[in-house]
């Protein structure tokens, strides 16, 4: 398939930005995310890690994991856009979130 994007996170944790999903690989197991796990959509544009916090770009938002439970961002929420295409998070825990056609959103929060 697609890939789009890839980052690891502080547990070792492999994560892949795909067409179809959410990927992650660790320790010879890959295991799929989808839209019936909690993602927005899925189709995954961007994935970055924040210590464990797994961040996603959609066409339809954010989504962060952490430990088990995704939480969702949307344009009603105050992003930019629901369509994310990139992501990137500071030392210091901000995110950026840019979209290709309604500008950059920028997140202190957790």
């Amino acid at each position: 398939g697609v890939v789009y994007d890839v980052a690891s996170d502080t547990k070792g944790r492999i994560w892949i930005a795909t067409k179809a999903g959410l990927y992650r690989y660790l320790a010879g197991q890959l295991k799929r995310f989808t839209r019936n796990d909690g993602l927005p959509s899925n189709k995954v544009l961007s994935v970055a890690a924040e210590g464990s916090v797994v961040w996603i770009g959609t066409p339809k938002g954010v989504g962060a994991l952490s430990g088990l439970a995704w939480r969702r961002f949307t344009r009603d929420s105050g992003l930019a856009s629901n369509e994310i295409a990139v992501i990137g998070v500071t030392p210091w825990g901000v995110k950026w979130f840019g979209s290709a056609r309604d500008g950059l959103t920028i997140y202190r929060g957790q």
